[in-house]
């Protein structure tokens, strides 16, 4: 269980930092994208994500599938806002739903999930995120930042702590930095470079989600002192191929496939 966690958190981390500096090329879509571990005792946590739109070619949802796991995350809409998002567990107890509320100028304002899966109730796994009914993000924006406050109802062995963390904003608004005010263990993000080119999270998420993604331009070059990614584009700019490495060492492949 620890490791799906860390394969869950792993996507949402390369997917919160995506580029909206470049105009994007609307006319294709991701359509899917692939991790292979290059230690193949890991090969039954190798996933591949695929990307399903609607008629409007927005995000209807995607899917992420192992041979440890499968989950979708399903996107709904009401006054052409992402109001809702459902997630669902091969593994019931993490399903969840999230309602999204936005204020008169179209900006995320407050975010709350539910818990919708079985209960905990016997469950001694320890180090291990527990949603308890509800937990609540309020979005604070501002010129040249957001304030995430996350009013958390996650419990380890004990209650963690209400997450704060200010995401600052180049004119663009995309973010430059992200501090953790307060938060678990203390946790800061490492410091990242990046590269010029587009990145594949511009044909999913729509812009107004600035807060719940924090938008970023380009793609991750490093991470830390000891983590890096080696890229392949195509030619229009997007990544085909993506290797990362750990202290020099091969961890991960991952191919990503557009829309023709």
């Amino acid at each position: 269980m620890k490791y799906f966690l860390k394969l869950i958190f792993l996507f949402l981390n390369i997917w919160n930092c995506s580029a909206q500096t470049k105009t994007v090329n609307k006319n294709i879509k991701l359509i899917s994208l692939t991790y292979i571990h290059a230690d193949t005792t890991k090969a039954d946590n190798d996933q591949i994500v695929t990307y399903d739109y609607d008629e409007k070619q927005r995000i209807k949802s995607y899917t992420i599938k192992s041979e440890a796991f499968e989950s979708t995350e399903h996107f709904f809409y009401e006054d052409g806002k992402i109001s809702k998002i459902i997630w669902e567990n091969s593994n019931a107890k993490w399903n969840s739903e999230s309602i999204l509320k936005y204020n008169s100028e179209g900006q995320l304002i407050e975010l709350t999930k539910y818990n919708t899966g079985k209960s905990y109730s016997g469950d001694t796994q320890k180090n291990v995120f527990q949603l308890k009914g509800f937990c609540i993000t309020y979005l604070k924006h501002e010129k040249n930042k957001i304030t995430s406050t996350l009013v958390s109802n996650y419990e380890v062995d004990n209650k963690i702590p209400d997450q704060v963390k200010v995401i600052h904003l180049d004119s663009n608004k995309n973010c430059t930095v992200t501090e953790y005010v307060s938060g678990f263990n203390n946790y800061q993000p490492p410091k990242c470079t990046y590269d010029n080119h587009y990145n594949p999270s511009n044909l999913i998420y729509p812009k107004y989600l600035l807060g719940y993604i924090e938008f970023r331009q380009g793609n991750k070059l490093t991470e830390g002192d000891n983590i890096s990614y080696e890229y392949k584009y195509n030619h229009l700019g997007y990544p085909t191929e993506v290797k990362k490495f750990v202290s020099g060492k091969l961890k991960t492949t991952s191919f990503y496939t557009y829309s023709k």
